[in-house]
């Protein structure tokens, strides 16, 4: 993925050289850049910044693009937080484009980030319809149904998904996530070698290595000893995500560790915090005065009284 991703910001830049007003090769450029800090070691201030710069180019150039516009939204929701353009962004994208089988599932799960599950699990569910075939949607709809406390409907989809496309990454390592924290510790072990054996990832392998032994002389507190210090050792290394080591704390009673963590993750400006809104570990901090302080400081909107739907009834003519 991440020579493939390369490769086309070599084509869009050439395109580019060639004609300053390509605005596909903008939009395309905005939207490489966009994925290639998920799919890389890329810095993601930098990614998005040059995704901001591209979108915005393309934008300018044709605002009835709406590929311009969805690479806008998702640079804006995830490197900028602006939250409220974005959803004004994807909104546009989607007025301009309905049948985009894109913008949908990216729309979806920049709602479900903030936790605004129902319009999440509508604009999913307008995915699916595009594209009923496409086993990201399904498993991300499935997340975002156990996220929004749809618990037992969400595991079944996403074992749906895994039985029909057992090599498919994604519904093993969200049922990982998820059996981690229903406290289903062999289904965490299960699902956590599987996805580190077909992602070929040497720090997951050493992390579920760890905690199958400390389960094996520990049971469920080994484990979660086991991995908690794993975890530790790769974060302070910078090779694992916050949110990971702030989840396992919540699980050990460590809630101020995990508080301070977040914190830490808001103050370097860093997209994992964003999970605390979402992730229903996380979410279990809610009692916590920090916990509100840190969510204020984010700023995600309300939405208003008109939700999308509504919004988009008003012009019947874009279906």
């Amino acid at each position: 993925m991440p020579e493939s991703l390369n490769r086309a910001l070599d084509l869009f830049t050439q395109a580019i050289v060639r004609d300053p007003g390509d605005v596909r090769a903008y939009a395309g450029l905005a939207d490489t850049y966009d994925l290639l800090r998920e799919y890389s070691t890329t810095d993601d201030n930098d990614a998005f910044s040059q995704a901001l710069a591209a979108a915005h180019k393309a934008v300018a150039l044709d605002d009835s693009l709406p590929e311009a516009h969805r690479a806008l939204a998702f640079a804006e929701m995830y490197g900028a937080w602006d939250f409220a353009d974005a959803d004004k962004e994807f909104q546009r994208a989607i007025a301009l484009n309905p049948n985009d089988s894109q913008a949908r599932p990216w729309y979806a799960n920049s709602l479900g980030v903030v936790g605004r599950f129902p319009e999440a699990l509508e604009q999913i569910g307008k995915a699916q319809e595009l594209d009923p075939s496409s086993r990201s949607t399904l498993a991300d709809k499935g997340l975002l149904l156990y996220n929004s406390g749809h618990t037992e409907e969400g595991i079944r989809l996403l074992k749906e998904v895994e039985r029909s496309a057992p090599d498919f990454r994604s519904p093993h390592f969200y049922l990982m996530r998820i059996d981690l924290n229903l406290r289903d510790y062999s289904g965490f072990l299960a699902e956590g070698e599987h996805t580190a054996q077909e992602a070929n990832d040497p720090i997951l392998k050493d992390v579920i290595a760890s905690a199958r032994a400390g389960y094996a002389h520990g049971g469920s507190r080994g484990l979660l000893n086991a991995l908690y210090a794993k975890q530790k050792e790769y974060y302070r290394a910078g090779k694992l995500h916050v949110t990971t080591l702030a989840s396992t704390c919540v699980l050990m009673g460590k809630r101020q560790e995990a508080l301070q963590l977040l914190e830490d993750a808001y103050s370097r400006h860093d997209i994992e915090v964003l999970a605390c809104l979402s992730h229903p570990d996380l979410r279990s901090l809610k009692s916590e005065p920090r916990y509100v302080a840190l969510v204020k400081k984010i700023n995600v909107p309300q939405p208003s009284s008109a939700s999308f739907s509504q919004n988009l009834t008003a012009r019947p003519q874009l279906f």
